[in-house]
């Protein structure tokens, strides 16, 4: 490897067979930094790469010899690195394969590398085959790596004389803005470039959509009990209008440490990650009673000790409050719920930020509300709901909640764009479970996953009996989710369970995660609706351009507790659209869980730093997309993004329907066309890499195409087009 003092961070990863872009499994050694000049020979032991998934975060290691591929995760400032004859140093090092042992020393190209990083990165970083004799080693070519990215390093280079100016200035800090979900963390600064003369907070949605904007402050001293308000409703441009100050939530995004889940730090280290949002992030969280762990399912003395516990208190409600140190920045969220009747426009006002000491900013907001109203998605949405109501059964970890709580947790689902769930309660408390669904109004026809253990015809019938006991239609579907336990290996068990349901309801729907293609050739014919997860082989090759195998109901799911909410926003939206782009795409997605603590314990109080390189046994991380608290439950910018992505499929439904509808009237020829042509253009680009702007430049692009059609369908007197 040919260093230049760059500092910029490499890390080798181990590609599964098979692996697509948007793999979510790999093995990764620690990051080199490359804090040398010239040429050194880096050795990386194979006991050192560590088993990475996002699909289950504290999955065992399968065997590494399933590795086929090497790529190359590179962080850091601006660089330039060479790698030259990579291979493995001793046959005992090698799989067992020859096949995956192959040096390679580039003489064919980069065939075997592709890109990888975040967002910002990929996209000025590349990877060519050096042919300059000057820069070679040992061989005619070289891996030639170029970084021009504006690294974190980068960035204090301009913090230091900014925090040397704010000190002295009559307004000791300044606002900033960046997309939602472009990550901001204590030591983030803003580049010149983000520090315009005026701000303008903007957006767009529909009438009935939530959408997110946010910004940040960075102080020059320390800014006690900060806050930020919007005191008066924003005005249309006639004035005839106003969007009430109410439909504008401002959270603090608390910044919090975590497993080092990301592919960009090393396996076993923990990572500050911008994660939830808060009113108070200066309040500790703790256990407690409102944890809704299983304390219930815990022995009596573990039970006693949980529920002794004083309640800690979370404010839900109200203006954030926040301290922010000298140095240091601190990001604010706004949601932004726009009423079921307001009114097309656009709505300008003004967020004010402010600080006991100091003279308080103003920043000018210009929100549009779209003239059209978005449809609900023509995909599918269920979250793999743990919560029950019964502790009988319950493994440590899963929530045992009361019938107000699973309200609350399923409202907030609902508001999120998922209309089914799994329900994992034995009866009778299954039969609760069922009710409190139907009062939550997520849907009315289903699907609900039972996940209840059946272990004869009596259980079936009992559970299809709810149908009529609670007031459930006849058509609403209850699928019977089969337990993990029988699946794996045990596929003999996964089928007799398979044959005992249908023998007491020929008319039984089976759904059964799917996690790898052996598994789905096996069962594939047995299972109803399988659900794939996003790293296996049948979705990559979807993804990859290939076509739909299946005519059935099939869903894919990945695990939400993962760190990158662009990732959650592309798998519940763009990715999840793009299974299709030659046929049809999947049925829908089933990701979650949606809170789960393995092993038990309290969510909040671990850090989960998985202990690999010492060989201990790695700490169980909480898997939650939202975190408990009395009366209600904290978000994530993972759940956010999550619900962005339901919107970006919400958006690309307005679009077909419009396209649909004129074809039938065979009218607009040229404008459908060119709206068909941008959709698939914007869903053919390298999404996994797009920065957040990017993303949501493709969704204004989608909205002002649905506009032009819907414009032709009203002056064509489509009274239903005409709202």
């Amino acid at each position: 490897m040919f260093g230049d003092r760059s500092g910029a961070r490499v890390q080798a990863r181990l590609l599964a067979l098979g692996a697509g872009q948007d793999v979510g499994a790999y093995f990764g050694a620690r990051p080199i930094t490359i804090d040398f000049a010239g040429w050194k020979t880096v050795t990386v032991p194979l006991a050192e790469f560590a088993f990475r998934s996002e699909q289950n975060l504290n999955a065992p290691a399968p065997a590494l010899s399933a590795a086929d591929n090497v790529q190359f995760a590179v962080t850091g400032t601006a660089a330039k690195i060479f790698i030259d004859d990579v291979g493995w140093t001793t046959a005992g090092a090698a799989p067992a394969d020859p096949a995956l042992a192959a040096i390679d020393n580039f003489d064919a190209g980069p065939i075997a590398w592709s890109a990888s990083g975040n967002y910002d990165q990929v996209s000025t970083l590349s990877l060519n085959v050096n042919r300059l004799p000057a820069f070679v080693r040992s061989a005619p070519a070289s891996l030639q790596i170029v970084v021009r990215a504006r690294s974190a390093a980068e960035k204090q280079l301009h913090a230091p004389a900014l925090l040397t100016r704010l000190k002295t200035a009559p307004i000791p800090y300044v606002v900033y803005l960046r997309p939602p979900f472009d990550p901001i963390l204590p030591e983030s600064a803003p580049a010149p470039s983000e520090l315009p003369k005026q701000l303008t907070l903007s957006a767009f949605a529909c009438a009935e959509e939530t959408e997110p904007m946010t910004f940040a402050v960075y102080a020059g001293k320390e800014l006690k009990d900060a806050t930020a308000t919007v005191p008066f409703d924003l005005m249309s441009e006639s004035r005839k209008s106003r969007l009430p100050r109410t439909a504008l939530d401002i959270h603090v995004v608390k910044v919090w440490e975590q497993a080092g889940l990301s592919p960009y730090v090393e396996p076993g280290a923990s990572v500050m990650v911008p994660e939830l949002l808060v009113k108070d992030d200066r309040v500790p969280l703790t256990a407690g009673r409102g944890a809704l762990t299983s304390a219930a399912a815990a022995p009596p003395a573990a039970a006693t000790a949980a529920t002794a516990m004083a309640p800690f208190s979370v404010r839900l409600t109200g203006d954030p409050v926040t301290t922010i140190p000298a140095g240091t920045s601190k990001q604010f969220w706004i949601t932004v719920r726009i009423p079921k009747n307001q009114a097309p426009g656009v709505y300008s006002g003004k967020l004010v930020f402010s600080a006991p000491g100091v003279k308080p900013t103003g920043v000018p907001i210009a929100f549009e509300v779209l003239p059209m109203r978005l449809r609900m998605p023509f995909l599918q949405y269920g979250m793999d709901l743990r919560s029950r109501l019964s502790a009988e059964g319950a493994p440590a970890g899963a929530p045992v909640v009361t019938q107000d709580e699973l309200r609350l947790q399923l409202a907030n689902i609902r508001d999120h764009g998922f209309r089914f769930v799994s329900l994992y309660d034995p009866m009778p408390a299954l039969a609760d479970a069922l009710r409190v669904y139907k009062e939550a109004g997520l849907s009315q026809v289903g699907p609900v996953v039972v996940m209840s253990p059946v272990n004869g015809k009596d259980d079936v019938e009992k559970i299809e009996r709810l149908r009529a006991e609670i007031g459930l239609p006849p058509t609403f579907d209850i699928y019977y989710g089969t337990p993990a336990a029988l699946l794996g290996e045990r596929v003999a068990s996964a089928s007799d369970n398979f044959s005992l349901i249908r023998a007491a309801n020929k008319r039984a729907v089976i759904v059964a995660p799917i996690t790898s293609q052996s598994m789905l050739d096996a069962l594939g014919q047995t299972i109803d609706v399988p659900v794939y997860n996003v790293a296996s082989e049948y979705p990559q090759r979807l993804l990859a351009g290939g076509r739909r195998e299946k005519n059935q109901r099939d869903w894919w799911s990945w695990n939400l507790a993962q760190e990158d909410p662009l990732r959650n926003r592309l798998y519940a939206g763009y990715l999840l659209y793009r299974t299709g782009l030659n046929s049809s795409p999947l049925y829908g997605a089933f990701p979650g869980p949606y809170q789960f603590v393995p092993g038990g314990g309290d969510p909040y109080g671990e850090k989960a730093a998985a202990a690999e390189a010492s060989g201990a046994a790695p700490v169980l991380r909480p898997q939650m997309v939202t975190y408990p608290v009395p009366g209600g439950v904290l978000d994530t910018l993972q759940w956010e993004a999550t619900r962005e992505g339901v919107d970006d499929i919400r958006y690309i439904t307005n679009l077909k329907t419009y396209i649909r509808e004129l074809k039938d009237l065979q009218l607009a020829k040229v404008e459908t066309e060119e709206a068909e042509t941008f959709l698939r253009d914007a869903m053919t680009r390298p999404l996994s890499t797009l920065p957040p702007a990017e993303l949501q430049a493709i969704r204004r692009g989608i909205a002002d195409q649905s506009i032009k059609l819907l414009t032709v369908l009203r002056a064509n007197a489509k009274p239903r087009y005409l709202d």
